[in-house]
């Protein structure tokens, strides 16, 4: 047996490196080549735009190589895609353009926000320090500021409807929706669940946890978020409406109508908005540690405070204190909705699916410039 062993050693011996007297790298095929002497198209893939969804594809790789993706326990199949994309930052945000509109949206809430108020503050301030002011100037310096900051404010929460209503709108590819959309396929998107599965969302009572140890969604937060901003709309369109006729000169009664009703009514619908906020993010649940936590409760007691002002007769002299106290509460509740931005929360307080959500670490947007325009993009 002994003319066995030879072959043996030699399938056993380490293969020998490439010396001198072999072919240069160059004139070697590409697959013989050695990893090194390999193209780096890095550089390439940041001009054509193809970084991002190659470190993508990369990560994703690199998580099958290490046993994240078991295919052979049945996860390939839609249903299971599905479910297991539910979480990530693609499934919400799966084109750069749907990422850029929502990033858009979020910020403008804010400083709309911001802006509406300290319009808000203007008369108060106004009244504080003119006891007796002319007619005309009451009407420039008054009524004016308080039609604009109405308008600012509302333009904020038409931008939070805006963003609620293209929640599964691409953008990019269709036209996005300004007025109504598929409020079905909204809830269902919300709900994050499939068709078929009933466990995907939670109870009060229930303990399904997530793969991040909290719970996806509980049963109230879609319908709260979609109330909360569809409430918020209509009570900026009664503001609206109230300060647009204030401008004018109305009869006692008529005032009465169109006026003061409409702010009542207006002010009892940011109240409710509040309420949604508080049960969306479920603060009686959580620690106040969090932005979107103070950002609820400041909006909540500051929808209060706007329902209060409206009453001017059930509180008197206090009217203008607590309309102040409402006021200055939502401004709060601006910052830190601009705060929770700029960590790239962009659900804001009514929907809490974009702020569980997060870029991986792996995961880099690349930014280029546009060699015919010049302008800077995204990939």
């Amino acid at each position: 047996m002994s003319y066995l062993k030879d072959p043996l050693i030699a399938c056993r011996s380490p293969p020998m490196s490439r010396t001198s007297s072999q072919e240069p790298a160059e004139d070697l095929p590409p697959s013989r080549r050695p990893v090194d002497d390999l193209h780096d198209f890095t550089k390439e893939f940041i001009e054509r735009g193809y970084h991002a969804e190659y470190c993508n594809w990369r990560d994703s790789y690199l998580k099958w190589r290490q046993g994240d993706h078991k295919g052979a326990k049945g996860e390939n199949c839609e249903s299971t895609h599905i479910k297991n994309r539910m979480g990530t930052f693609e499934y919400w945000y799966p084109t750069v353009s749907a990422y850029n509109f929502r990033r858009t949206c979020a910020y403008w809430i804010g400083v709309l926000f911001v802006e509406g108020c300290l319009f808000f503050l203007w008369q108060p301030l106004f009244e504080l320090y003119w006891d007796d002011p002319p007619k005309r100037m009451e009407f420039w310096i008054s009524k004016m500021p308080i039609l604009f900051g109405t308008t600012i404010f509302g333009a904020g929460i038409y931008m939070g409807y805006v963003e609620l209503i293209n929640m599964d709108t691409d953008t990019n590819l269709t036209r996005p929706n300004f007025l109504w959309c598929d409020w079905k396929a909204l809830y269902r998107l919300l709900q994050q669940r499939e068709e078929g599965d009933t466990d995907s969302t939670c109870s009060d009572s229930s303990n399904a946890q997530g793969a991040n140890g909290s719970c996806d969604v509980y049963w109230y937060q879609p319908l709260s978020s979609i109330a909360g901003w569809v409430i918020y709309l209509i009570g900026a369109l009664l503001y609206q409406i109230a300060n647009m006729a204030n401008m004018l000169e109305l009869e006692e009664e008529l005032h009465a109508q169109i006026v003061e009703w409409p702010l009542v009514f207006g002010g009892v619908c940011f109240f409710i908005g509040g309420c949604c906020e508080l049960i969306h993010n479920r603060c009686w649940a959580t620690p106040p540690n969090t932005f979107v936590w103070w950002t609820s409760v400041c909006n909540f007691v500051g929808g209060i405070g706007f329902w209060f002002c409206a009453c001017s007769e059930i509180f008197g002299e206090y009217t203008t204190l607590i309309g102040v106290q409402g006021t200055v509460l939502y401004l709060i509740g601006a910052v830190f909705s601009l705060c929770m931005w700029r960590t790239e929360q962009f659900g804001l307080t009514l929907i809490s699916n974009l702020n569980r959500v997060h870029r991986d670490d792996g995961t880099q947007i690349a930014v280029r410039t546009d060699q015919t325009t010049g302008e800077l993009g995204e990939n």
